[in-house]
């Protein structure tokens, strides 16, 4: 264990496995308690000794409470090892503590390691044990994925690529037509992956 400052941790949240991002009430509430002296467990952090950078692999509602609650340092488990093998320990991070994973969350685990040009090699039974979840959860979700239904945008959002331009069509036109053209914009750019993947379909 050691103490690193925050500063030096970066927190890439392609890595972070959470279906949603951050729960702002959950770092609220670490935050109150830091600041009372409670002690939290130690983040994990890798090491990439090379680039002699550190990333954030479990820990990231901690990072931010702490930032929050005004602290410069935080005690973390240090591994040696590249942002990839960050996002490998944190696709089965939070089993033991923390926030408990929704099945979402175990999806996105799973899904990160199917649509990987390595990790997708592995037998199913070997991306359960990483992601500590089944080997009949995982062959069920490679299914999903063999039959193009599902994809990872480039933010680590999970895409069912079957709803895309159906199930919200009517509802988003009768928003569209009512949005300014600072909401359109923002909304293109909030959903950029989805759009991506229609346009190919309708290409295909």
């Amino acid at each position: 264990m050691e103490t690193l400052a925050l500063e030096r941790i970066k927190q890439e949240f392609s890595i972070q496995q959470r279906v949603g991002g951050l729960q702002s009430a959950r770092v609220r509430e670490y935050s109150t308690a830091m600041k009372h002296g409670d002690v939290f467990p130690p983040v994990v952090v890798y090491h990439d000794e090379k680039k002699d950078e550190y990333w954030l692999s479990d820990g990231f509602h901690r990072c931010s409470a702490a930032k929050e609650a005004g602290l410069t340092d935080i005690t973390a488990d240090v591994q040696v090892g590249t942002k990839r093998e960050a996002l490998l320990y944190a696709v089965g991070a939070n089993i033991g503590h923390g926030i408990r994973r929704t099945n979402h969350d175990k999806r996105k685990a799973v899904f990160t390691l199917l649509h990987d040009n390595q990790w997708k090699k592995w037998s199913d039974h070997e991306i359960a044990k990483h992601t500590h979840t089944t080997q009949p959860f995982v062959s069920k979700l490679r299914r999903e994925v063999d039959a193009g239904t599902v994809r990872v945008g480039a933010d680590g959002r999970v895409i069912n690529a079957e709803k895309i331009g159906t199930s919200r069509a009517v509802g988003l036109g009768r928003v569209w037509d009512k949005a300014s053209e600072e909401e359109r914009s923002k909304w293109i750019l909030e959903h950029r992956e989805e759009i991506a993947a229609l346009l190919g379909q309708l290409g295909s």
